[in-house]
């Protein structure tokens, strides 16, 4: 979305309170208008919850032009002084929001949680839909393998720094933690519980936080998807990549990476072990059957060209890589 005009798509998407509405300035300071409008206008007899979504420093690369003239000495390069200014401005409105809770006396008794949703972008280019590509991503990830969209260190694992001036002594936790546990956490922080009928996927981390206790977590599911997924247990993460293929009328039997798997539904299925071309229907199974076949030099009956070709491209398609991931080493280990 553009920061200034809030274009998304040929669309304006500003809000408030659900309506649609124009109004000009950049994102970021607009952002932060409001939620300092919210805390001047807050009961302070009453808990507040307030959400600060902050669109920087995402795509595309934009702030105002005073801010990003000030960088002009440290970053030669246009697109990082302007990265640097989005940066700025972000962290202009968090020391507003600061300030808003000190005025009104709420900042001792307030938690302040402070994270982001994925690591710096290395592989891909970064910029908005319509608009020019960066030439360099500006964005750093230190050590860490990979960046956004990655499933590696450099995409998940983040900065997350957590403020209660009343009940938290400065420390550095080193114990994981993941973004569905803030809620379980932040809950029992303030002597609240969720509802018994749907319980949370996270765990209540506050011991970790606030005691030194380790992790209530054995192990980590990082994310799983259609393609691909990642779970880490102690010092290690196994990274999976596996296509899946959809199959259509299926009725087959088939063996796979060491599994048998059956299909008898009549509905599309996804399958981990699916292959392309898995799915036959009743016809070609009958033609198939029914297909001459020539013999080989030791008299034994041969597939059809057609047929090896098809058997042989299968099994490439069937690669699957698995990685196990050390944090602190850079070594892996891989398997076919």
């Amino acid at each position: 979305m553009d920061y200034f005009t809030k274009d998304r798509g040929g669309l304006v998407d500003w809000q408030r309170n659900g309506m649609f509405l124009r109004e000009t300035g950049y994102h970021t300071a607009q952002i932060g208008d409001e939620a300092v409008k919210l805390i001047e206008k807050h009961d302070t007899a009453k808990p507040l919850f307030l959400y600060f979504a902050a669109l920087a420093v995402h795509s595309p690369l934009q702030a105002p032009q005073a801010e990003i003239d000030a960088y002009q000495q440290q970053f030669p390069d246009p697109e990082k002084r302007a990265y640097a200014a989005m940066l700025t401005n972000l962290d202009t409105q968090v020391g507003r929001l600061v300030a808003a809770l000190e005025k009104r006396g709420m900042r001792e008794n307030t938690i302040i949680f402070f994270t982001t949703d994925n690591g710096g972008i290395r592989q891909m280019k970064a910029h908005a839909p319509g608009g020019a590509p960066a030439k360099n991503p500006p964005a750093s990830n230190g050590e860490l393998r990979d960046g956004k969209s990655s499933l590696y260190e450099g995409g998940v694992r983040l900065p997350a720094i957590i403020n209660w001036p009343a009940r938290l002594k400065p420390a550095v936790v080193h114990e994981p933690l993941h973004h569905v546990d803030v809620m379980p956490t932040l809950l029992a922080a303030a002597g609240a519980k969720g509802s018994p009928d749907h319980p949370f996927d996270g765990k209540d981390m506050w011991g970790a936080i606030a005691e030194g206790k380790p992790s209530p977590h054995e192990d980590l599911l990082i994310n799983v998807e259609i393609f691909r997924g990642a779970v880490r247990k102690g010092q290690w993460k196994l990274v999976k990549t596996a296509l899946l293929r959809a199959r259509r009328n299926c009725s087959t039997s088939q063996r796979t990476s060491g599994r048998r798997t059956t299909s008898r539904s009549s509905s599309p299925t996804w399958s981990a072990t699916s292959r392309p071309g898995s799915c036959s229907t009743p016809g070609r199974r009958r033609r198939a059957s029914g297909s001459r076949r020539s013999r080989d030099s030791s008299g034994r009956r041969a597939r059809p060209r057609s047929t090896r070709l098809r058997h042989r491209r299968r099994r490439a398609a069937d690669g699957e890589a698995g990685v196990a991931e050390g944090d602190g080493g850079g070594e892996e280990a891989r398997s076919r």
